[in-house]
């Protein structure tokens, strides 16, 4: 019997701040208020448990390190991204924008 790795259904991504910023700085056009809603947005997803920063406390550069990492959900990500796309003026979808987050896999 071969095991089953654990998947992850496609409208959850488990990422690092530096990822998630990577994909969504270039949509909010890298202006302060929506650097600080994409902060926001990371801190609000579920924190994996099993992730720690080496030596077990959080790094100086947290939440900006690439040690931790939270689980967003499309729903969660759709909500941010109606209220950015208004005021961005984004021509891209939110599907299209979450489907490219770029998670590191572990």
């Amino acid at each position: 019997m071969t095991k089953k790795a654990n998947r992850l259904p496609p409208e959850i991504k488990l990422v690092t701040y530096p990822q998630l910023y990577a994909t969504l700085a270039p949509i909010v056009g890298h202006y302060s208020w929506g650097l600080d809603t994409i902060r926001d947005l990371w801190l609000q997803g579920a924190p994996v448990p099993q992730d720690r920063c080496p030596g077990g406390r959080p790094c100086k550069a947290y939440p900006r390190c690439d040690h931790i990492r939270r689980a967003i959900g499309l729903e969660q990500f759709q909500k941010w991204f109606a209220e950015v796309h208004q005021r961005a003026k984004s021509e891209a979808s939110a599907q299209d924008v979450f489907r490219n987050i770029k998670a590191r896999s572990w």
